[in-house]
């Protein structure tokens, strides 16, 4: 590999390094947002849980049910991102062995 293509891998892999440390502490902003749709949920699910069982099956207690099921989906989604990994060392090491 030459000077120049080392160099621009070089200089790569430091902005991804920033790139990685940023995603980061955006995943714990995110994590502490998440709190927020969490209660949602929750306040929804006890108010649907608090309903007569008449209202439960009326279209206010379906609509309550549909924005249960929303807010849930939108959990898994935000705790999926969460659980994303992305090992540096592990792309340092990789483009470094290519480097020679």
């Amino acid at each position: 590999m030459n000077k120049e293509r080392r160099s621009a891998l070089s200089q790569g892999l430091m902005s991804l390094e920033n790139f990685i440390e940023e995603f980061d502490a955006l995943k714990e902003r995110v994590a502490e947002e998440l709190s927020v749709i969490e209660d949602s949920l929750n306040d929804e699910q006890d108010y649907f849980d608090n309903m007569p069982e008449g209202i439960q099956n009326s279209e206010k207690g379906e609509m309550a049910q549909e924005a249960i099921d929303k807010l849930q989906e939108a959990v898994d989604l935000v705790n999926e991102f969460l659980e994303t990994e992305v090992n540096y060392q592990e792309i340092d090491d990789l483009v470094c062995q290519a480097m020679g």
